[in-house]
């Protein structure tokens, strides 16, 4: 018997699974009430800001760590299932 490793198999035709969902904004800020992603509200100066008032929310490092300093809500939704690929038996 050889010690050569077995080969992988791949599948020539492989199921396309459709793209994921773009995130959904995950906090509401406090003054206002709008939805936003702290990711994309980020300013020059490394700072929050909502993009509907402008106000500032605060870092996008308090964000990470949960403090009590950001004037934002954390907006709670079901993760939004994906689909299964269909597969053929036979």
């Amino acid at each position: 018997m050889t010690d050569k490793p077995r080969p992988i198999l791949r599948l020539k035709n492989p199921p396309r699974l459709p793209p994921m969902p773009a995130p959904l904004p995950s906090w509401k800020c406090k003054p206002c009430g709008e939805p936003f992603a702290p990711s994309q509200a980020v300013d020059a100066e490394g700072d929050v800001r909502c993009p509907r008032c402008n106000a500032r929310i605060g870092a996008l490092a308090d964000f990470s760590e949960r403090q009590e300093k950001v004037r934002a809500r954390r907006m709670v939704r079901p993760a939004p299932a994906r689909p299964r690929p269909h597969t053929r038996f036979g």
